[in-house]
């Protein structure tokens, strides 16, 4: 394995309740009479991306909302989200910073492969207590390619970028679209979904746990490939995920 790609935020810590809190609170802010209860988030989830989730949801409701108003509702809600962090370190999710330094003993590139905002990224590792830019070789965010996930193309970039071919690469996603673009660039891919993603299906990963794990918080496995020593995903284990075929269903 030479390298480790983490990839949507959520991979590495739990951000979705902060997420849709912002939402909803972007609604109020505009004056606009919608509420995304937990249930709704969960399955707006389904659609990669804050404004494309924004514009399914108001064809949905059969709503016209404008680019310039599902621009604005974002930046309100990144704004929102910004905050938060900045009032105190959000914890990473069990073992993601175990992960990343033991990847880098091994020699392997770390990634931090995402299509979110930039700001998003920027405040989560500036209040990390346990992550910095300094741990990754590379990071991504929107506007690095056209096209967002769960289109393959950041992948593609990331592979690219790094000198890497896919077959040596491993990655981790949080929710089943993420998934797909990972596995579409040819990327074998633990899934690790939070609590908002945990009902999709998780088919085309070569794995799913519950999470890296760490011993106070272990991991459980739930289906594919078992990569799980005493309730932890380890760099040894991730290496078996090499012999599986990536495939799309």
């Amino acid at each position: 394995m030479k390298a480790l790609l983490f990839g949507s935020i959520g991979t590495v810590c739990e951000t979705s309740p902060i997420q849709l809190a912002g939402y909803n609170t972007a609604f109020k802010t505009i004056g606009l009479d919608w509420y995304w209860s937990e249930s709704v988030y969960r399955d707006l989830l389904t659609v990669t991306g804050g404004q494309a989730r924004l514009h399914h949801y108001a064809e949905s409701q059969h709503t016209d909302l404008s680019d310039a108003a599902v621009t604005d509702i974002h930046a309100l809600k990144t704004q929102y989200f910004t905050e938060q962090l900045q009032q105190g370190f959000i914890p990473l999710r069990p073992g993601v910073s175990r992960l990343v330094h033991s990847a880098r003993e091994f020699g392997a590139r770390v990634g931090f492969i995402t299509t979110t905002e930039p700001d998003n990224v920027s405040a989560l590792l500036k209040n990390s207590d346990a992550l910095s830019r300094a741990d990754f070789d590379l990071i991504t965010t929107r506007g690095v390619v056209k096209r967002d996930k769960p289109n393959p193309d950041v992948y593609s970039y990331a592979l690219q970028t790094l000198g890497l071919d896919a077959s040596e690469t491993i990655a981790i996603e949080d929710t089943a679209d993420c998934v797909n673009a990972s596995v579409k660039a040819g990327i074998a891919t633990l899934a690790t979904p939070h609590g908002f993603s945990a009902d999709q299906s998780f088919a085309n990963a070569a794995s799913v746990v519950t999470s890296l794990g760490d011993e106070k918080s272990p991991a459980r496995h739930q289906s594919g490939v078992r990569v799980l020593k005493d309730g932890i995903v380890t760099i040894a284990s991730l290496r078996t995920l090499l012999t599986v075929d990536a495939h799309v269903a």
